[in-house]
């Protein structure tokens, strides 16, 4: 029991210390002159403000945009074409792939595959269990239904959390994701996170339909 909790322990400082060193992006001088600069003369005055207000699409007000996160985005892309033109590999920023940010959502793919895997979860898991097993009658019915409701949350916050990164919504999807493979994103918006969240969709039916059968089984009543 000690071993597993040292070795719990000790993936957890991996995970912290993944995401402190994979931030070489945001270090680069080109990126910190740049941010500065901008956040100088967009963000510090009224002037500056206003402008930046007015330059601003609908979706990237819906999506609490910022002035610094906005000048955060552009000095990221100006980074990553120095890099791409000295023919540098492209370093990730504050730990994360750059993304194309579309209708302001800051990862398209991972919020496009979160909102998938909320709506496989509610149509094979919660709406197949109140619609198939019985309350007070299937064993472990309350449990199933919590699992599902659970479930169901926490691709909530992981499609909230991939639209915008916030401290917020941060810790509400998870303190750290390492997937096995890691590569820059096809396209700048499908990376390895998105492509595990694409290969989730379709576990919920197989489950569920493990959940319905065994309960059943637990009954005593006949599965299919």
């Amino acid at each position: 029991m000690l071993n597993l909790l040292l070795i719990y322990l000790i993936y957890l400082i991996s995970c912290s210390t993944n995401l402190v060193l994979c931030s070489e992006g945001d270090k680069h001088y080109i990126y910190q002159s740049c941010l500065h600069h901008c956040q100088q003369i967009n963000c510090s005055t009224s002037s500056g403000l206003n402008s930046f207000h007015l330059k601003q699409s609908v979706f990237e007000q819906l999506t609490f945009w910022s002035c610094p996160d906005e000048c955060a985005y552009q000095c990221m892309w100006k980074t990553v074409n120095h890099m791409q033109k000295n023919e540098k590999r492209v370093a990730q920023f504050h730990g994360k792939w750059p993304f194309i940010r579309l209708f302001g959502i800051q990862e398209p793919a991972s919020t496009l595959f979160s909102i998938a895997n909320f709506i496989s979860h509610y149509y094979y898991g919660f709406r197949v269990i109140r619609k198939r097993l019985q309350y007070r009658v299937h064993p472990l019915y309350n449990v199933w239904l919590c699992f599902s409701i659970v479930a169901l949350n926490a691709w909530i916050w992981s499609a909230i959390f991939h639209t915008r990164d916030k401290p917020f919504t941060e810790k509400m999807d998870y303190i750290c994701a390492i997937e096995l493979l890691d590569f820059e994103p096809i396209a700048w918006i499908i990376d390895a996170h998105s492509l595990w969240h694409f290969s989730t969709i379709i576990l919920p039916l197989l489950w569920y339909q493990f959940v319905i059968d065994d309960s059943n089984y637990l009954l005593g009543a006949p599965y299919h």
